[in-house]
C-alpha cells in the first residue's frame, strides 16, 4: 500500500511590527517582572526614608524657616535701671536742646534722642535685660561675650546727673569692658567665665532672660554682644542688639571739674545748670 507523501511544513512569520506571541512573549516577561520588582523595592525604601527622616526635612514649618532664613531665636534688649548719669563728648549749645534739658519737654524719649545725637554714653555701668525666645528646636547657646566696636577717651563735654547716686540691684552676669578680652562672669566670681561651665538650651517658644551689667572706668566704649550658639550641630553667631546698633558705656574722669558743663536733675527730666 502506497503512502501519500506529507506536505512540506510552512513556517509563518509574523508581519513586520506585529506584537510577539507565544514563546516570544514569554521570553520578554522576566524583564518586565524584574523592572516591576525593582520599582516596588524603590518605593518601599523611599517610603521608609520619608517615615524616618523626611519629617525633619519636609516639615512645612521648619522648611519655611530655613528657606526664608528665619533666625533660630530672637532677642529683646532693654535697660532695666534708670541711668543715673549720662556723659557727652561736647557741649549742648543748640537752643532747642537746651530747652529740652531745662524744661524736661518730651520726657525720657526726648532726652535719649539728645544723648544719641551727641554720641553720649551711660556713665560707668549699664544694666540690661536680654530676653531670648527660641524659634526652633535643637538650639544651644554655648557662649556670649561683649564685643568692643570702638574705644575712645572718656568724654568731658557735658555731664547729666539724675539726683543722688546709688547702687543698682544685684544681677546675674557682668562684664568689665576695660579688660583686654571682656567676658561675662558671676558677680561673686569675677575670675571664672560663666560660659566656661554653662550652656543655655533653647526650645521652640521657650524664653530665657539674662540680666547683664556692662562696666567701664578708663575709656568710653561702643559695644554689642556676640552670642555663639549651635543649631543641629552647626556653630553660628548672633549679634545683640543687632542691625549695626551699639550700646555706649563710658568711664568718668577722676576730677569731675574736667567737664565743661554739668547739669543736675531728676526723673521729671527737667535739669538745672550747675558748676562742673
Amino acid at each position: 500500500m502506497n503512502r501519500r507523501p506529507r506536505p512540506p511544513r510552512v513556517r509563518r512569520h509574523p508581519p513586520a511590527g506585529a506584537a510577539p506571541t507565544g514563546w516570544r512573549r514569554l521570553l520578554r516577561r522576566p524583564l518586565a517582572w524584574t523592572l516591576a520588582a525593582l520599582g516596588t523595592v524603590a518605593v518601599t525604601v523611599a517610603g521608609g526614608w520619608l517615615a524616618t527622616f523626611g519629617g525633619r526635612l519636609l516639615d512645612p514649618g521648619k522648611t519655611a524657616e530655613r528657606v526664608t532664613g528665619a533666625p533660630a531665636f530672637t532677642s529683646v534688649v532693654e535697660e532695666i535701671t534708670f541711668p543715673l548719669e549720662y556723659v557727652l563728648p561736647d557741649v549742648v549749645s543748640a537752643p532747642a536742646e537746651r530747652t529740652t534739658l531745662l524744661t524736661g519737654a518730651g520726657g525720657h524719649s526726648a532726652l535719649r534722642a539728645l544723648v544719641e545725637r551727641h554720641r553720649g554714653a551711660t556713665a560707668r555701668r549699664m544694666d540690661l535685660r536680654i530676653v531670648l525666645l527660641g524659634r526652633r528646636d535643637g538650639v544651644r547657646i554655648v557662649d556670649a561675650a561683649p564685643r568692643i566696636r570702638a574705644a575712645r577717651p572718656v568724654p568731658t563735654g557735658t555731664r547729666l546727673v539724675f539726683g543722688a547716686e546709688g547702687e543698682a540691684d544685684t544681677i546675674e552676669l557682668s562684664a568689665d569692658l576695660d579688660r583686654p578680652r571682656p567676658v561675662f562672669t558671676r558677680p561673686k566670681d569675677r575670675r571664672t567665665p560663666y560660659f566656661r561651665k554653662h550652656n543655655i538650651d533653647l526650645k521652640r517658644d521657650e524664653q530665657v532672660t539674662l540680666l547683664v551689667t556692662l562696666e567701664a572706668r578708663r575709656r568710653a566704649y561702643d559695644v554689642d554682644l556676640r552670642l555663639s550658639y549651635v543649631e543641629d550641630g552647626v556653630p553660628k553667631t548672633m549679634d545683640v542688639p543687632g542691625n549695626g546698633r551699639v550700646l555706649r558705656v563710658s568711664g568718668t574722669p577722676r576730677d569731675r571739674r574736667a567737664y565743661r558743663e554739668r547739669y543736675e536733675g531728676g526723673k521729671d527730666m527737667a535739669f538745672r545748670r550747675v558748676r562742673p
